[in-house]
């Protein structure tokens, strides 16, 4: 299982549990990376994730070159090309769906985001769901997206 988080203050946090049918099978999975100057974000099966990786990047998410996915594998395929935009697409649909921070996906989505709504950071969110449930756990990873996109940080001007 997996909660994603993505905050209004332009960071992207993850959890590393991975599991298995009822095992735990891994605390540190890699839930987001960084490819063709965007992030790309999974909740879902693991091994899907390159191959959706490659759909997107390199068949520009063409829907007839979508891999295959039988039976009930899932995925969320979160991608994130500027700041304060984010998009995903699903098994079920895969079109794109645009939202604005603060937004959260996974079985974690619901403590996320209204950890955030209330001032929360992503980190600070997923770290919420880690100590709350069962289904969210191991390394958080964190990532400044203007930085892990190539961006100039904002300065402000002096007085």
């Amino acid at each position: 299982m997996t909660t994603i988080a993505i905050d209004k203050f332009g960071m992207i946090a993850a959890d590393g549990l991975r599991t298995w049918g009822g095992d735990i099978v891994g605390r540190t999975e890699e839930k987001v990376r960084i490819r063709h100057g965007r992030i790309y974000a999974l909740t879902g099966t693991a091994g899907f994730f390159e191959p959706l990786i490659a759909w997107h990047g390199e068949h520009q998410a063409n829907t007839e070159k979508m891999p295959k996915c039988e039976g009930e594998e899932a995925w969320t395929l979160i991608v994130i090309e500027r700041v304060g935009l984010v998009t995903k697409y699903t098994k079920t649909c895969p079109y794109p769906e645009t939202f604005e921070p603060p937004v959260a996906f996974g079985a974690g989505i619901d403590l996320a985001k209204g950890a955030m709504l209330f001032g929360a950071t992503a980190e600070q969110a997923v770290n919420l769901v880690c100590e709350t449930t069962n289904h969210t756990g191991g390394r958080v990873l964190v990532y400044n997206i203007a930085e892990a996109l190539g961006l100039q940080p904002v300065r402000e001007a002096a007085e």
